[in-house]
């Protein structure tokens, strides 16, 4: 069986003044555990717990550790979650590093179909509305916009949307002056891992006086369908280890 003896570790950004970060991380978690592919499924977070290190302990009896950052990029906190707070890990040999879910096609796909199921239910016309990506963005780490960018590209031919365009919180172009110049219906995708501050309160209240019809995902990571896009993720690196084995 390809998951026996595998113990899962996802770590997130996570929050300590919203559960929900946290939260939403530990229904993936449950979910994966009850497809019973992997020894051990847990979750840890950099901020309001758990904590990764003690989470990590816990795991001693696994022959092998898929280490999933639950991150959009792979950035400053993605190497954070699983190098400076993890240190051990360039130690084990049993730990592997996968790459981070804002990376994979499945999050591409979910979106896509996200942003679809938006238009249909508003019955906006195929070839008369837009999807606007908004991402955490940052002044220091591009990271976060070339990420946000990527998938923006790869959503072309995705969706029947006219435009697809991309805005951040921390840097330029800012979600509150792109929302502004809306022209179609648009479906607003919130690129964010976990339902924090930015995706329930700075998105939102960017979103307050657009002239235009538009409808907001929320953060595309609480999406109960990542499960899906997690078990792709963990199994493209398990069968990559069965080959260079």
């Amino acid at each position: 069986m390809l998951g026996a003896g595998t113990s899962v570790l996802m770590i997130g950004h996570g929050s300590s003044a919203y559960a929900s970060a946290a939260g939403c991380l530990a229904q993936h978690a449950s979910a994966l555990r009850k497809r019973k592919v992997f020894a051990n499924v847990q979750h840890a977070t950099l901020n309001g717990g758990p904590n990764p290190v003690d989470v990590l302990s816990k795991m001693g009896d696994a022959s092998r550790i898929l280490i999933l950052p639950y991150f959009m990029t792979d950035g400053y906190l993605s190497r954070l979650a699983t190098t400076s707070r993890l240190g051990v890990h360039e130690k084990d040999s049993r730990m592997t590093v996968c790459p981070p879910i804002g990376l994979s096609r499945g999050l591409v796909s979910l979106t896509a179909t996200v942003a679809e199921e938006i238009r249909e239910a508003n019955a906006w016309p195929k070839d008369d509305w837009d999807v606007l990506l908004v991402a955490h963005g940052s002044s220091k780490d591009p990271a976060s916009r070339h990420g946000a960018e990527q998938i923006a590209r790869s959503l072309m031919g995705q969706t029947s949307a006219s435009n697809i365009a991309t805005c951040f919180i921390e840097e330029t172009p800012f979600v509150q002056d792109v929302s502004q110049a809306l022209r179609r219906p648009t479906a607003v995708m919130g690129l964010f891992a976990a339902p924090g501050g930015h995706a329930l309160d700075d998105v939102p209240e960017a979103l307050n006086e657009v002239a235009v019809p538009v409808q907001y995902s929320g953060a595309i990571g609480e999406d109960a369908r990542m499960a899906d896009v997690i078990m792709d993720i963990l199994k493209a690196e398990m069968t990559t280890e069965l080959v260079a084995s």
